[in-house]
């Protein structure tokens, strides 16, 4: 949850065999509360259809780097 709403920081110190951007922000934890599902792929498609945000294309980039 934390990358769907900090800013941007990135994984290439934690991770450097998979070194991506965390370029999701801006969602609210009530956005992301409202928008569970009852599996992880409904989760991430609610996220997407049920808020507008303007880093909302790399939801999916952030939804794959944890899955």
């Amino acid at each position: 949850m934390l990358d769907l709403i900090d800013d941007n920081v990135s994984y290439e110190d934690a991770f450097p065999e998979n070194p991506i951007g965390d370029n999701t922000t801006g969602y609210t934890i009530k956005q992301i509360e409202n928008s569970l599902g009852k599996t992880w792929n409904e989760w991430k498609t609610n996220i997407i259809n049920d808020h507008e945000n303007t880093t909302e294309q790399y939801v999916q980039e952030t939804f794959n780097f944890w899955n």
